[in-house]
């Protein structure tokens, strides 16, 4: 009776944990929306760039924007930017609006194939004369939302940027022009050459000119349509700004760039109430799943089986539902009724993906980066949601990373076993994608860190990736270096003795590890029943350069064990950890206490 009871708990644990959901959506979506401070001071001006991804089968679609102002204690309140008396960019209701016609075709105009997904760069200036904003400091966000053939397929919002209207030119810029030289056209003077992959036809490069410029912002700009990102953390008055224009002869004048966004022919509905419509999440990923035969164009996860295989890399698109979103709570699409959803996952080749979607990514603003590695009994669906979710929670703003191990997703002893050899097959594969991030975060050379997350038998994983990894990644940071910044380990399902060959990697690169732990969280009292040993995350271990934390008060949960993304307080805690990144001493979520050994610990209280 004790073994079949010991089962059939082992059984309920892994069930109620984690269960696999597809959920595919063939429909356009964001990849990035931001504003980028132009600089531009006759007339005012900024930019608006944003990547629109279409899925198989779309020839275009139409994004709309609309900009609001936030304003309200906690910054929690929209309001919409009024269009100026001589703006025509306008809704029905007198309110800033605009268009663009996102086209499935190269630079040239060429229309592209559509049998396999693409994502377009888009970019243009925003005149403030065209909004009714007064001079002074304002703090703005654009909305864009995506249709394809009249149905909303999406939406994005940019970060919250301080944007100052004045009349007086900004400090001075550092002006680096791109363009794309044509085959067998021949380089300028003072143009350096270089080639990289081609953002808009994957698998092909293009010849890259560049020219490098530093002037005061009072003289004035020959035009071009650019985009920026802002060194701030260097100098607080550079500007770098890319030209991403067709190239023309020229100067370039405001005339020259209008015709690039065209204004929308007839008067547009007043937009919708904000928090009824689902924003796009976006989530780089590596796996070492293997690829089903056949299924290399499929665009879900089911391109992916539960095998051990080489490391892979991509991108993966989320529908986030902002309606009845209960913090912690993993909503899923059900009738009518929106919930998280990947809505795309596509491939990109691992030379492009370090370089564009790492490198380039931390630096255009995503200084921080938040890896995280799931558990036992994990499909890549659940895990995916379950990380978006958790990454929307605790509002986090620098680069979502996640690692994909092949655990079979089946709740049964024979998948917990087959998932051990698994978990233990994939730690070589993310230690050398640990010293890929690394390098392209230290060649970014941005003030950011590096953190992990790990969940249950995903802990056995990211710390034996990182034992393996260490060497490696100190020959590219150089010795007492610490790449990684806050690293939590929670729930985690790993032996003690094994915790203790590995642990010293991690705590030397890192600034900060913690243990989450709770003694009542059944699925590791049955793991410990399996392998007669208790586990890392059902106890404090007074490790050197660990820190203990439990969670026994705050842990609601039926099984006790996902309590890290599914309970409210721990979130709290979580958002200081990786989004505010507040030290535990002055973190409010937990208090101190000594043990009766006088060992320090932390608890919810």
């Amino acid at each position: 009776m004790r073994n079949l009871s010991f089962v059939s708990s082992f059984i309920l644990a892994v069930l109620v944990c984690a269960f696999g959901v597809r959920y595919k959506a063939e429909a356009a979506s964001f990849s990035k929306a931001d504003l980028y401070l132009e600089g531009l001071s006759r007339p005012m001006a900024d930019i608006l760039e944003f990547d629109v991804y279409l899925a198989h089968g779309e020839a275009e679609a139409t994004v709309e924007v609309r900009g609001f102002t936030v304003t309200g204690e906690s910054f929690d309140k929209l309001i919409p930017i009024k269009a100026s008396a001589a703006g025509k960019y306008r809704d029905a209701e007198g309110n800033y609006f605009n268009t663009a016609r996102c086209v499935r075709q190269d630079r040239s105009g060429v229309p592209l194939s559509g049998e396999k997904p693409v994502l377009l760069h888009n970019g243009f200036f925003l005149f403030y004369r065209d909004m009714d904003l007064p001079l002074g400091v304002h703090k703005i966000a654009f909305e864009l939302r995506s249709f394809v053939k009249g149905q909303q397929t999406a939406l994005i919002r940019t970060p919250l940027t301080q944007v100052t209207i004045t009349q007086e030119p900004r400090t001075k810029s550092r002006l680096v022009m791109l363009r794309t030289l044509k085959d067998g056209e021949e380089p300028q003077i003072n143009e350096t050459v270089s080639e990289e992959p081609d953002p808009i036809l994957p698998g092909k490069n293009r010849r890259v000119g560049t020219q490098v410029l530093e002037f005061p912002l009072e003289t004035p700009l020959t035009g071009g349509w650019y985009r920026k990102k802002i060194d701030a953390w260097e100098t607080g008055n550079v500007r770098v700004l890319e030209n991403i224009a067709d190239v023309r002869n020229g100067p370039y004048t405001e005339a020259d760039l209008e015709p690039l966004l065209p204004g929308a022919d007839e008067i547009a509905p007043a937009p919708e109430l904000l928090e009824n419509l689902s924003p796009t999440g976006h989530i780089r990923y590596a796996t070492n799943r293997n690829l089903i035969a056949g299924k290399q164009f499929v665009t879900d996860t089911s391109r992916f089986g539960n095998e051990p295989t080489t490391l892979r890399t991509g991108s993966a698109f989320f529908h986030i539902p902002t309606k009845d979103h209960k913090m912690g709570t993993l909503e899923l699409p059900k009738g009518n009724k929106g919930g998280f959803a990947i809505s795309e996952l596509f491939e990109i080749p691992e030379k492009d993906f370090y370089q564009r979607e790492i490198h380039d990514r931390i630096g255009y603003g995503s200084r921080d980066v938040l890896l995280y590695v799931h558990g036992f009994n994990n499909t890549m669906d659940f895990a995916a949601l379950r990380y978006m979710q958790f990454v929307h929670d605790i509002r986090f703003r620098g680069l979502p990373l996640a690692y994909f191990w092949p655990s079979e997703g089946s709740g049964s002893v024979g998948a917990y076993k087959r998932d051990e050899v698994r978990a233990a097959q994939s730690a070589a594969p993310l230690a050398d994608f640990l010293v890929n991030l690394v390098e392209q975060h230290t060649k970014a050379k941005v003030p950011g860190k590096i953190h992990l997350l790990a969940h249950s038998m995903g802990n056995r994983v990211l710390l034996n990736a990182v034992h393996l990894a260490k060497d490696r990644i100190e020959k590219i940071t150089g010795q007492n270096s610490k790449p990684f910044g806050s690293v939590v380990l929670a729930a985690a399902d790993v032996d003690l003795v094994d915790f203790n060959i590995v642990i010293p990697a991690t705590v030397e690169l890192s600034d900060t590890v913690y243990n989450y732990h709770c003694e009542d969280d059944v699925a590791l009292t049955v793991s410990r029943g399996l392998h007669v040993a208790k586990r890392l995350g059902e106890q404090a271990v007074h490790e050197k350069g660990v820190i203990d934390v439990d969670t026994k008060n705050a842990n609601t949960s039926l099984i006790g064990h996902d309590y890290y993304v599914s309970n409210t307080p721990l979130l709290y805690d979580l958002t200081m950890v990786f989004t505010l990144g507040t030290p535990i001493a002055e973190r409010i979520t937990v208090r101190g206490r000594r043990n009766e050994k006088g060992l320090v610990e932390f608890y919810f209280p």
